[in-house]
């Protein structure tokens, strides 16, 4: 109305809905003509929803996301909490490995994690903001080593609606669910005391990132016992795999810089167990590789037998969705619901 201003979760849908352009956005406004932009699909990472998005990008900078139509997840609407987060595709990233906080190549860095990690107690901890793919390599190396493997987040919960957003700020910890991969935190706290190093692939632990909590960045860091004590514990026997450089990266002995979304293929499970996928809207920023690419890598040079490409990884993984004989690029654009309802346990993961 007239003179009221327009403040709800959900008020950048006005701009979408407006059939003559008159009603533009703060954020995006005057960035960027439209008609440069590049709009590929994709899903927003900002909650478990799943909300399907447009990622308009030129050269390799996204702009905004707009909502994109799946009947199933989320229609024709984007809240605003989730249409922010795009910023963080641009912001902060960890760009190149780092050894010992000293950039350095690829080459040298897995070399080391390999030395690392052929000594023995390690555990893996993956987040459930990293994809199935990655989830699934992680837990496939974890076997091969007979070395335990946990998915928890510290990250605090946000706001929840009735209509799409989930106090779950993470988009797949259903996948974490559906691999059989732990998600039980007193377990791993009981483990800590056994284990020498700890490999994290796409988990937030406190200060892990500039800026959080702040529009369009990660969200804030639940600063619990468990996960302060994760920092205390292995100080510089981390080897982290991360999208955004952090103080956990620069403390980290070893930091592996991972691509996002939006710059890799990939699947996520959203809550109530569709798998969507993504494709890349443009290469990885600097180095960065997807996590599964990096621990396929990691895996071949310590022995293990792991698949390489994402076709391969879903010629397996398919299998335990429920989804055997669906291939990556068979994923409708809707998305697939998992009809897995046993899980596989890894072998030395307390569940």
């Amino acid at each position: 109305f007239p003179g009221e201003q327009l403040d709800n979760d959900y008020s950048g849908n006005v701009v979408d809905i407006c059939p003559v352009g008159a009603l533009t956005s703060r954020d995006f406004r005057f960035k960027k003509r439209v008609w440069f932009l590049s709009a590929t699909p994709s899903i927003c990472i900002g909650c478990s929803r799943g909300c399907n998005v447009l990622v308009d990008q030129a050269d390799r900078v996204v702009y905004r996301y707009r909502p994109r139509y799946n009947a199933a997840i989320n229609e024709w609407w984007l809240c605003d909490r989730g249409r922010m987060t795009y910023g963080t595709i641009n912001e902060n990233r960890l760009t190149v490995p780092r050894v010992a906080g000293s950039d350095t190549s690829f080459a040298i860095a897995l070399a080391q994690v390999a030395t690392a990690l052929d000594g023995g107690s390690t555990g893996i901890l993956v987040g459930p903001e990293a994809s199935l793919e990655d989830m699934f390599i992680a837990r496939r190396l974890a076997e091969h080593l007979g070395a335990p493997i946990w998915g928890l987040s510290f990250r605090s919960p946000g706001k929840e609606d009735d209509f799409l957003m989930k106090a779950d700020l993470s988009p797949n910890r259903k996948g974490l669910e559906l691999l059989g991969i732990s998600q039980q935190e007193e377990a791993f706290r009981k483990a800590l005391p056994e284990l020498k190093t700890l490999v994290t692939v796409q988990v937030d632990l406190p200060d892990s990132r500039a800026g959080s909590g702040s529009e369009g960045s990660a969200p804030p860091v639940d600063e619990s016992p468990s996960a302060a004590g994760i920092s205390a514990h292995f100080g510089g026997h981390i080897i982290v795999l991360a999208t955004h450089d952090s103080q956990q990266a620069e403390k980290a002995a070893i930091a592996l810089p991972l691509a996002m979304h939006a710059e890799r293929f990939g699947t996520y499970a959203q809550f109530e167990g569709r798998i969507q996928k993504v494709v890349p809207a443009f290469e990885p920023a600097g180095d960065a590789l997807p996590a599964s690419q990096l621990l396929t890598l990691l895996g071949r040079q310590l022995g293990a037998n792991l698949p390489g490409d994402i076709e391969a990884i879903w010629a397996e993984m398919g299998r335990e969705l429920g989804l055997a004989g669906m291939s990556f690029h068979g994923i409708p654009a809707e998305g697939v619901l998992a009809r897995s309802g046993e899980a596989a346990v890894v072998p030395g993961a307390a569940r």
